[in-house]
């Protein structure tokens, strides 16, 4: 087969959408879905909607900045993205499912990552310049529908495994939570003390883009303390001490997602909407780690309707919690460490098998994409 530049299957969009369609994103794990129907995204939509694009059924949308990720899809709706997505018209001499597999195969996935370009690992995109330039092995069409019609059935089918296993995964963490909350509030008929007394509570400092630098400590932001894997910023001034973050450091992100951890990945700065905290004298640390995990759970009252979840001095000073004596505060938090061990192994097993079916899943989208074995003939993998 002769390699064809994408440039000539795909035409680029540029049509300006209606604000009183639907705004649509992309995500590797569902396609091209309605934004405000993932219950994780976080991101607001933008009150000015003029550049926008309009997306139809069957137009191949691209995430710039994740494309190699996954965040490539066929859509099946009408309703407009923003202008961080490429929309492109398939040619009628291609199948847009293959298309669309092909795309996230990995010899596509690695060229779109090389290709992609910005001043910062964080800030790369995937252009249509780049995009146009990769070279596809085209079958003829109904080779492609058949290759396309097969790892539509494949994929969903592993792809209804992997939920099967972030249910359970979702659902032992769920657990976890119950058992963190019963500990904590029902611990005994102690004086209850309110949050804000429990210890002393230190913003991060209020970073600007331009304060970056391409070497230095990393800067911590509520995305670097949640996942060990997100890019960081780097930052190579002068840092206060009150803002330096070091291997047991207890952070409470205050904003967005509300989360607490004891930091373990060396010497760093913390960003803004994270606190350092530091426990009172009376307080164990790793008692007040599980404390505060308890506490997020209390302050939902206190934000209905606020746009973006975050927690207030008065509703620390309002959130009160029975403190048992220390040595009490110790044992609790042995047996809550045992039960959270015990569910990151758990866990750990269900993601280790999530990890095995991806790269099924990859191996075989490359393989039939490549027409290393016949569809036609081909047994069900999951």
């Amino acid at each position: 087969m002769t390699q064809i530049p994408l440039r000539y299957i795909l035409h680029p969009r540029e049509i300006v959408g209606q604000n009183t369609l639907e705004v649509l994103s992309v995500y590797r794990d569902h396609g091209v879905i309605p934004k405000g129907s993932r219950t994780d995204n976080y991101n607001k939509t933008p009150d000015d909607l003029s550049r926008y694009q309009r997306v139809d059924p069957g137009n191949l949308v691209v995430n710039k900045m994740k494309a190699w990720s996954g965040s490539v899809a066929v859509s099946e709706h009408t309703g407009i993205v923003s202008p961080d997505y490429l929309v492109c018209e398939v040619s009628t001499a291609t199948h847009p499912r293959f298309l669309h597999h092909w795309l996230r195969s990995r010899p596509a996935v690695a060229e779109m990552r090389a290709r992609s370009r910005g001043i910062r690992p964080n800030q790369e995109r995937l252009y249509w310049d780049d995009l146009a330039a990769m070279r596809i092995d085209l079958p003829h069409l109904e080779a492609q529908r058949r290759i396309a019609q097969f790892l539509d059935a494949q994929v969903s089918l592993i792809d209804r495994a992997l939920d099967l296993r972030k249910r359970e995964r979702d659902l032992i963490g769920e657990r976890l939570a119950t058992q963190v909350q019963h500990t904590i509030v029902s611990s005994g008929p102690y004086l209850l003390r309110s949050v804000a007394s429990m210890a002393r509570y230190i913003n991060g400092y209020p970073f600007k883009p331009s304060d970056f630098t391409l070497t230095g400590r990393p800067v911590i932001r509520i995305q670097q303390l949640n996942d060990p894997e997100a890019p960081t910023d780097l930052y190579d001034g002068l840092a206060d001490d009150r803002h330096r973050l070091r291997d047991g450091d207890l952070v409470f992100s205050w904003s967005g997602s509300l989360s607490v951890a004891i930091w373990r990945r060396g010497d760093a700065i913390l960003n803004q909407h994270l606190f350092r905290v530091l426990p009172a004298l009376d307080v164990d640390k790793n008692w007040l780690e599980h404390a505060l995990k308890a506490a997020i759970e209390l302050f939902d009252p206190f934000m209905h309707g606020s746009t973006m979840r975050h927690i207030t001095a008065p509703m620390m000073k309002m959130v009160r919690l029975p403190l048992p004596p220390l040595e009490e505060q110790k044992r609790l938090a042995k047996i809550l460490d045992r039960a959270v061990s015990e569910t990151a192994s758990r866990q750990a097993l269900l993601d280790r098998a999530s990890l095995l079916l991806e790269e099924r899943k990859q191996s075989l989208i490359t393989a039939a994409v490549a027409g290393q074995f016949d569809v036609s003939t081909a047994r069900a993998v999951a």
